[in-house]
């Protein structure tokens, strides 16, 4: 069997019932969704049956074929909590804290422990896990997994004790860190002689049971674009060696972060292009960042300063409104990314009966932006034009003002084989007076106008003189619906 998605909210199922399987209730097959609305319920109702078909049979049958679908409702599950963080020790009565230790919850949850043996694992998301430790010294007994019940709450005091023998040298401990970064984890420090620990959080490190003898230090898994530094000679006698340290030269690290974002429709809305909505960010302490979603309503601002925000949508379709208008972020880090939490918007229906005439407004780019006009003549079926046949249209005509402090010098093409003049002489107005003898059925492009544009802020067209035929000579202009979108 088969199951494809053909088109937005459709899916298409394909396939045999296999012999032996053909009676009774038959599992076609399981969808999973994403999901990307806001808890609640939602209900389709749309239900279509296509053909059946197969090899034909030969001789007597009675065919009889049974199948039902059932549709319900279903429930957007509320989000859980946030991910959280899970932090402890490993230590051992024998060494105390051990570091260099990698702590592992499964799924790629992973923490390693700093020369102190403490470590902390974060994006932890709620659920039940099995926490285990390994790359511990050389002898040391690994203990058993230690149960972690994860909520919402920081998760502290998952704590190992590790069985060790008894040391046989001394510690040699430092830091690695780096001007540019500060505190470098994750970094290997070798003695050599399989004498090594991995730097914690803070970028300290400790080596344990090293021998009396002279050694050479060297670092290896350092971040990308950082020098590595050239060897350190440790002297080891019957004391603890102490301030083994490193200072990297590194890249700076990033301070600004990536934000992505998306828009949804409630249910029974239309869906109009959002490309001119307006998404400014706001950065704690910062100016104001702005960026245009694409038609579908997805949008990504890179330059975000790492930290926490808020995020606001301004410039909606026309009559379209927002569940919320705001959202905070935390969170974003340098070189990161956060994901906020979609915008529901309600767009209003087109009144019953009416052709709606839809002018909307591409981003503006490089100071100019294209308003486009589009017709939708398959919005009801009028018996008095083309009778019961698809409506059409063969004349349009109306006048666009706007304000020239915002708008001038437009460049205008007609569409969908119109012809004719589109006045952009007189002063703040532009005057399309377009035909198509033949006439144009369903939704269609008329013409289109690129402005110059100066200036910020919403600015809204007004629409006057409207005038519309069909290709018989019958004027219907009372029966068009005008929707106009505001310029960003």
């Amino acid at each position: 069997n088969f199951i494809e998605a053909i088109s937005r909210g459709v899916l298409r199922i394909r396939g045999t019932v296999a012999t032996g399987q053909s009676t009774g209730i038959v599992l076609i097959g399981t969808v999973n969704f994403m999901r990307i609305g806001n808890p609640g319920t939602s209900t389709t109702t749309s239900m279509f049956l296509g053909p059946i078909t197969g090899a034909p049979a030969t001789g007597p049958y009675n065919y009889k074929p049974r199948i039902r679908i059932e549709e319900a409702a279903y429930t957007i599950p509320a989000a859980g909590p946030a991910p959280t963080t899970v932090s402890g020790t490993v230590s051992s009565p024998q060494l105390g804290g051990l570091g260099g230790v990698t702590v592992t919850l499964g799924s790629g949850l992973t923490g390693t422990t700093g020369g102190n043996g403490a470590y902390t694992i974060a994006n932890v998301p709620a659920g039940n896990y099995s926490a285990t430790v390994s790359g511990l010294p050389a002898g040391c007994t690994a203990p058993a997994a230690l149960p972690v019940v994860v909520a919402a709450a920081p998760v502290t005091g998952a704590n190992f004790a590790v069985t060790c023998p008894a040391p046989t040298g001394v510690t040699v401990s430092g830091t690695v860190t780096s001007p540019q970064q500060g505190p470098l984890s994750g970094v290997l420090v070798s003695l050599g002689a399989g004498l090594s620990s991995t730097t914690g959080a803070n970028g300290s490190f400790s080596i344990v049971n090293v021998a009396a003898g002279s050694y050479s230090a060297t670092l290896s898994g350092l971040p990308a674009g950082c020098t590595p530094p050239a060897a350190v000679p440790v002297t080891v006698a019957a004391s603890p060696v102490t301030g083994v340290s490193f200072s990297i030269a590194c890249p700076a690290a990033p301070t600004t972060g990536t934000l992505n974002g998306s828009f949804t429709f409630t249910a029974g809305s239309p869906t109009p292009s959002l490309a001119a909505v307006t998404v400014t960010i706001t950065p704690q302490g910062g100016s104001a960042l702005t960026t245009n979603p694409s038609t579908s309503g997805a949008w990504t601002r890179t330059g975000v300063p790492a930290g926490a925000g808020t995020v606001t949508i301004s410039n909606l379709p026309a009559g379209c409104t927002a569940a919320v208008s705001s959202a905070n972020y935390t969170g974003l880090t340098g070189g990161g990314s956060v994901i906020v939490p979609p915008f529901s918007v309600t767009c209003p229906v087109a009144p019953a009966n009416q052709y709606p005439l839809t002018v909307t407004w591409s981003a503006v780019t490089g100071g100019q932006a294209t308003m486009t006009v589009k017709i939708d003549m398959g919005a009801f079926n009028d018996p008095a034009n083309n009778g019961a046949n698809p409506d059409r249209i063969a004349g349009f005509q109306a006048t666009y003002k706007f304000p020239t402090s915002r708008l001038s010098g437009a460049v205008c093409a007609a569409q969908s084989g119109f012809t004719g003049t589109i006045n952009t002489v007189t002063s703040g107005e532009v005057t399309p007076v377009l035909t198509n003898l033949n006439g144009v059925a369903g939704l269609f492009i008329l013409h289109t106008c690129t402005f110059t544009v100066a200036g910020t802020g919403p600015t809204t067209l007004g629409v006057t003189g409207l005038f519309a035929f069909d290709e018989g000579g019958n004027q219907f202009e009372t029966k068009i619906n005008v929707i106009v979108s505001p310029l960003p």
